[in-house]
């Protein structure tokens, strides 16, 4: 599954408390506590993102310079992302332009990401920007050196047929609509070999049920949901049906 980079488990008192990826059932106690199940007991073992040289070749770790014609791979999603992006700003409709005229690595068949792509290499653990740093050491500056200013832009325009689109904020670490005008920067993308990203045909497929209930397969992250919700529940509630269900 995608990675969020969560690091500590919250209470209802809003207490937090790094448990250093405990995996349940054990979260801190036994039997389980009503609030196991968050993202930080679910520690990953597979690499969160690899960087690539030049020459193609892996690094082991990810080099503190970014160099040109560098990238960085998601292990998860098969997607490849420029390590080094330029300082220049744009509107949305320059910033598309930018990517799909972009030959960078060897490759001309870069884009803009998702929102969906863009939020799988956030770090929601990490603050200004969000991101895996080492990953990504050398990020353009914010504008005006505000990070409330700093933001990219994605690939999803407005749907009602408004001049807005979705741009990914680097001060709150979400998407949000913008007017298609603004000035932003873009980090372009592409698919790997073995990626799996948007472009990739129907991202949701019905399958066989489980134990009864009907499930919806998410072919991006490989990710099992339920097909129908259930209300009525709280938080340590939800979390409880998700560990013990």
């Amino acid at each position: 599954m995608l990675p969020t980079g969560r690091t500590k488990c919250c209470g209802g008192d809003s207490s937090c408390e790094t448990l250093g990826g405990l995996h349940p059932p054990q979260c801190g106690d036994s039997p389980p506590s009503e609030y196991c199940g968050q993202d930080a007991q679910y520690a990953l073992d597979e690499n969160v993102l690899v960087c690539i040289a030049t020459d193609g070749s892996a690094y082991a770790e990810c080099p503190a310079t970014a160099l040109e014609g560098q990238t960085v791979e998601s292990p998860v999603t098969g997607l490849v992302w420029q390590r080094v992006v330029p300082d220049q700003l744009f509107t949305w409709e320059q910033a598309k332009s930018h990517c799909e005229d972009l030959e960078y690595a060897g490759k001309a068949d870069w884009r803009l990401p998702s929102p969906h792509e863009w939020n799988s290499i956030l770090n929601l653990g990490a603050h200004k920007p969000p991101l895996y740093n080492e990953a990504f050491p050398q990020m353009p500056p914010p504008p005006d050196g505000e990070y409330k200013h700093f933001r990219f832009w994605t690939s999803a325009a407005d749907a009602s047929g408004g001049q807005k689109a979705l741009i990914a904020h680097m001060y709150q670490g979400a998407v949000v609509f913008l007017d298609t005008s603004y000035q932003a920067h873009s980090m372009c993308v592409r698919l790997g070999n073995q990626g799996q990203g948007d472009g990739n045909g129907e991202r949701y497929l019905q399958s066989q049920s489980i134990a009864g209930q009907p499930i919806v397969l998410d072919q991006i992250t490989g990710l099992v949901w339920q097909q129908y919700h259930v209300e009525g529940k709280t938080w340590p509630e939800a979390l409880g049906a998700t560990v013990r269900g």
